[in-house]
């Protein structure tokens, strides 16, 4: 029985570079100058750094084939165990702490680790040619 998995357009790839590229450069504009000052929170640079993400991590390679489907279920499964151990590492270090760190209460801050370690898990065994 063969699995299929639904993914976008390749083309969602340049997409989503240039949506998390945007989101960069807004952040430094954000951080530097008094441009959008109304957003203390950073909302508008976390939406645009997920759909970015999110568009390159859900994308499909040019050429799609059995070996980059196993590498990217690999890639998956590692993000998972990275993240996981970053909260309870956080969370043993929040005992620690007279002031808790909000990274390891915000699912936004472990959202974008978990999206940002699969993409660079997943390139660096795509480039390794090498599965397990």
């Amino acid at each position: 029985m063969k699995t299929k998995i639904y993914l976008f357009p390749n083309y969602c790839k340049i997409i989503g570079a240039g949506i998390f590229i945007s989101a960069i450069l807004l952040f430094i504009i954000q951080t530097q100058t008094q441009i959008l000052n109304f957003d203390d929170e950073y909302e508008i640079v976390k939406i645009l750094l997920l759909g970015g993400l999110f568009l390159f991590n859900f994308s499909k390679e040019k050429i799609e084939d059995e070996r980059l489907i196993r590498i990217r279920l690999m890639a998956w499964a590692y993000s998972f165990y990275i993240v996981a151990f970053t909260v309870v590492a956080g969370r043993i270090f929040n005992f620690f702490l007279d002031e808790d760190l909000q990274f390891y209460n915000s699912a936004t801050a472990l959202l974008i680790t978990y999206l940002s370690a699969n993409i660079v898990i997943f390139i660096r065994y795509r480039e390794l040619d090498v599965v397990e």
